[in-house]
């Protein structure tokens, strides 16, 4: 039994780290970043000063289609990387390089990107783990906002206490 219950937290904890992508990617946390030039360069023909300000608009990145296949489709199978079937230019089948940045990139990635990942993978198995989860209306718009980060306004669900596996089984 105590196999069982390893095996299904596994299999929840795999499922919970491909969800959590494709839902980061679709609907951005943080959708802009800002970027500073140390030096002057030249990008595409488009030559820019030291210290312009860049603003990288990271929700497009996560919905463009040069990046993604089907971007609006919710496919948390695409970040399994036996089976990652989002882009098919040459055969490749791998997330493009900068395409996904769910805590940002590069040298300026957050640093507290694996606590966050710790504590909201906790927080998915505790609450999936003890309740079914359902959308009170499954056609009602999702009520958002932008300020400098998303805030979700109002999303009704339904907790459902599931039935103690291990008492149910005696």
């Amino acid at each position: 039994m105590v196999y069982y219950c390893y095996y299904y937290y596994l299999l929840i904890s795999i499922a919970n780290k491909t969800k959590t992508k494709i839902v980061a990617r679709i609907k951005t946390t943080i959708p802009l970043i800002t970027r500073m030039a140390e030096n002057a360069d030249e990008i595409n023909g488009h030559k820019f000063e030291g210290s312009t300000q860049f603003f990288i608009y990271i929700q497009e990145i996560h919905i463009n289609k040069s990046h993604w296949k089907e971007p609006e489709k919710f496919d948390p199978e695409r970040f399994l990387s036996s089976t990652n079937n989002n882009n098919n230019k040459d055969g490749v089948n791998e997330i493009k390089k900068n395409s996904f940045l769910m805590f940002g990139g590069g040298v300026r990635v957050c640093p507290g990107r694996n606590l966050a990942m710790v504590g909201l993978k906790t927080l998915m198995v505790l609450l999936f783990g003890k309740y079914d989860v359902e959308l009170v209306d499954n056609s009602a718009p999702l009520k958002n906002h932008y300020t400098s980060t998303s805030h979700c306004d109002e999303l009704k669900v339904k907790l459902v206490k599931k039935k103690d596996l291990l008492t149910s089984a005696n």
